[in-house]
């Protein structure tokens, strides 16, 4: 193509003697491989900043199997993501899930969502915008939690959660079922978030923990291909 294009690096290898294999999200087109030539010489100046988790600007000559990277300028680094290791963790685990299945969707979520989530990534909301990609792609393969009220009666008074029965469960139901027990408040968070879209995330405050995002990690597992050595330093940041 002629034309320059938006691309967000997901992933980037060692390729051959000094190039580079780079995974990215490229706007308008989906998630491809690409080679950039000579990347990893000491003296390229893509040795550097040719980096997951930043967006360019540049050419591509988009072909089938492999692509080939040509040039581009940096858009955005996502500096609120450099600057805090969880805030990184997360942001790698997003992009790990989108480049790991890729072959079998390549536009999992849209380029403007993902870049919309790098966005909104810094320390204190990591967790938040984590949980709420997992949610997403919860819905989008049809296993959304119910989280209206209790998925069997409909009630408001939420005590437990179950994963078997697919959402809230009301105290009247909650030792009927395998239930995951907690305070009204991590429910409350749950539930912000599957109400919130991605400019919204933060509306929902800090209290998202590893737990929350948990939950949707072992829901998709069976579904997508999760990063899970991401997963596992998420758990021990």
């Amino acid at each position: 193509m002629n034309k320059a294009q938006n691309f967000i690096v997901l992933d980037r290898r060692a390729y051959k003697e000094s190039d580079a294999l780079i995974t990215c999200y490229v706007e308008g087109v989906g998630i491809l491989n690409m080679i950039a030539r000579g990347a990893n010489k000491p003296t390229s100046k893509y040795g550097s900043l040719l980096q997951p988790l930043r967006m360019f600007e540049g050419f591509i000559n988009v072909r089938p199997g492999l692509s080939l990277f040509k040039t581009a300028k940096l858009k955005n680094r996502y500096p609120d993501i450099e600057a805090s290791i969880l805030a990184l963790a997360v942001a790698s685990f997003i992009a790990k899930v989108l480049a790991n299945n890729a072959m079998d969707d390549a536009q999992m979520i849209s380029y403007d969502t993902l870049a919309s989530y790098l966005q909104s990534i810094d320390d204190q909301h990591a967790l938040s915008v984590g949980t709420h990609f997992l949610m997403r792609l919860a819905q989008k393969h049809g296993v959304a939690l119910y989280l209206e009220g209790c998925v069997i009666c409909k009630s408001k008074q939420v005590s437990a959660l179950s994963l078997i029965k697919g959402g809230f469960l009301c105290p009247a139901h909650e030792t009927m079922q395998p239930a995951i027990l907690h305070d009204v408040e991590f429910f409350k968070q749950l539930r912000c978030l599957s109400k919130a879209d991605i400019h919204q995330i933060h509306q929902c405050g800090s209290q998202t923990n590893r737990t929350h995002m948990g939950l949707y990690v072992g829901l998709l597992e069976q579904i997508i291909a999760i990063p899970h050595k991401n997963w596992k330093f998420i758990q021990q940041i």
